[in-house]
Protein backbone atom coordinates (compact mmCIF):
# COMPACT_ATOMS: atom_id res chain seq x y z
CA UNK A 1 0.00 0.00 0.00
CA UNK A 2 2.81 2.41 0.88
CA UNK A 3 4.56 1.63 -2.41
CA UNK A 4 1.42 2.52 -4.37
CA UNK A 5 1.13 5.80 -2.44
CA UNK A 6 4.80 6.48 -3.22
CA UNK A 7 4.19 5.87 -6.94
CA UNK A 8 1.15 8.16 -6.88
CA UNK A 9 3.27 10.93 -5.33
CA UNK A 10 5.95 10.45 -7.98
CA UNK A 11 3.30 10.67 -10.70
CA UNK A 12 1.86 13.80 -9.10
CA UNK A 13 5.29 15.44 -9.00
CA UNK A 14 5.77 14.68 -12.70
CA UNK A 15 2.26 15.93 -13.50
CA UNK A 16 2.68 19.13 -11.47
CA UNK A 17 6.00 19.89 -13.13
CA UNK A 18 4.52 19.23 -16.58
CA UNK A 19 1.73 21.63 -15.72
CA UNK A 20 4.28 24.17 -14.54
CA UNK A 21 6.42 23.88 -17.64
CA UNK A 22 3.81 23.52 -20.35
CA UNK A 23 0.60 25.10 -19.12
CA UNK A 24 2.21 27.68 -16.88
CA UNK A 25 4.69 28.90 -19.45
CA UNK A 26 2.97 28.54 -22.77
CA UNK A 27 -0.60 29.37 -21.75
CA UNK A 28 -0.46 31.75 -18.80
CA UNK A 29 2.39 34.13 -19.43
CA UNK A 30 3.61 36.03 -22.47
CA UNK A 31 6.26 34.01 -24.25
CA UNK A 32 9.43 35.59 -22.90
CA UNK A 33 12.71 33.74 -23.45
CA UNK A 34 13.95 34.21 -19.90
CA UNK A 35 10.71 33.08 -18.26
CA UNK A 36 10.49 30.12 -20.63
CA UNK A 37 14.07 29.10 -19.87
CA UNK A 38 13.59 29.20 -16.09
CA UNK A 39 10.21 27.51 -16.23
CA UNK A 40 11.33 24.63 -18.43
CA UNK A 41 14.57 24.13 -16.50
CA UNK A 42 12.58 23.94 -13.27
CA UNK A 43 10.25 21.39 -14.84
CA UNK A 44 13.18 19.28 -16.02
CA UNK A 45 14.69 19.37 -12.53
CA UNK A 46 11.39 18.22 -11.01
CA UNK A 47 11.11 15.44 -13.61
CA UNK A 48 14.60 14.26 -12.68
CA UNK A 49 13.63 14.20 -8.99
CA UNK A 50 10.52 12.22 -9.93
CA UNK A 51 12.64 9.78 -11.96
CA UNK A 52 15.06 9.31 -9.04
CA UNK A 53 12.17 8.54 -6.73
CA UNK A 54 10.58 6.15 -9.25
CA UNK A 55 13.86 4.24 -9.47
CA UNK A 56 14.19 4.30 -5.67
CA UNK A 57 10.80 2.63 -5.42
CA UNK A 58 11.89 -0.02 -7.91
CA UNK A 59 15.31 -0.71 -6.36
CA UNK A 60 14.59 -1.37 -2.73
CA UNK A 61 17.76 -1.53 -0.67
CA UNK A 62 19.79 0.78 -2.92
CA UNK A 63 20.92 3.25 -0.28
CA UNK A 64 22.88 5.48 -2.65
CA UNK A 65 19.81 6.00 -4.80
CA UNK A 66 17.68 6.58 -1.70
CA UNK A 67 20.18 9.20 -0.50
CA UNK A 68 20.11 11.15 -3.77
CA UNK A 69 16.32 10.89 -3.97
CA UNK A 70 16.19 12.35 -0.45
CA UNK A 71 18.58 15.16 -1.41
CA UNK A 72 16.50 15.93 -4.50
CA UNK A 73 13.18 16.02 -2.64
CA UNK A 74 14.58 18.18 0.17
CA UNK A 75 16.22 20.52 -2.35
CA UNK A 76 12.92 20.97 -4.15
CA UNK A 77 11.16 21.72 -0.86
CA UNK A 78 13.87 24.27 -0.03
CA UNK A 79 13.57 25.86 -3.46
CA UNK A 80 9.79 26.19 -3.12
CA UNK A 81 10.11 27.77 0.32
CA UNK A 82 12.79 30.14 -0.99
CA UNK A 83 10.80 31.17 -4.08
CA UNK A 84 7.41 31.66 -2.41
CA UNK A 85 8.23 35.03 -0.78
CA UNK A 86 10.11 36.21 -3.88
CA UNK A 87 7.08 35.60 -6.11
CA UNK A 88 4.62 36.49 -3.31
CA UNK A 89 2.93 33.10 -3.64
CA UNK A 90 2.19 32.25 0.01
CA UNK A 91 -1.54 31.97 -0.72
CA UNK A 92 -1.07 30.01 -3.97
CA UNK A 93 -1.81 26.29 -3.67
CA UNK A 94 0.71 25.17 -6.31
CA UNK A 95 3.95 25.51 -4.31
CA UNK A 96 2.25 23.91 -1.31
CA UNK A 97 1.30 20.92 -3.48
CA UNK A 98 4.94 20.58 -4.57
CA UNK A 99 6.04 20.79 -0.93
CA UNK A 100 3.50 18.19 0.24
CA UNK A 101 4.36 15.68 -2.48
CA UNK A 102 8.11 16.15 -2.01
CA UNK A 103 7.72 15.81 1.77
CA UNK A 104 6.13 12.39 1.27
CA UNK A 105 8.88 11.40 -1.17
CA UNK A 106 11.56 12.64 1.24
CA UNK A 107 9.99 10.64 4.06
CA UNK A 108 9.91 7.50 1.93
CA UNK A 109 13.52 8.06 0.85
CA UNK A 110 14.60 8.51 4.46
CA UNK A 111 12.68 5.39 5.46
CA UNK A 112 14.43 3.46 2.68
CA UNK A 113 17.79 4.92 3.64
CA UNK A 114 17.52 3.95 7.29
CA UNK A 115 15.97 0.52 6.72
CA UNK A 116 18.28 -2.43 7.10
CA UNK A 117 17.77 -4.47 3.97
CA UNK A 118 19.41 -7.78 3.12
CA UNK A 119 19.24 -6.85 -0.57
CA UNK A 120 21.75 -4.02 -0.56
CA UNK A 121 23.71 -3.88 -3.84
CA UNK A 122 27.06 -3.95 -2.00
CA UNK A 123 26.13 -7.21 -0.29
CA UNK A 124 25.07 -8.90 -3.52
CA UNK A 125 28.56 -8.66 -5.02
Amino acid sequence: MLRIFDRVCVALLALFSAGHGIVGTLMSSPLDQQITLWSFSGSIAAWLIAALNWMRGSRQGDQVLAFWALVGALSWIGLMIWLMPIADMWADIRPWLFIAVCAVLAFNSLRELTASSPNRPSERL
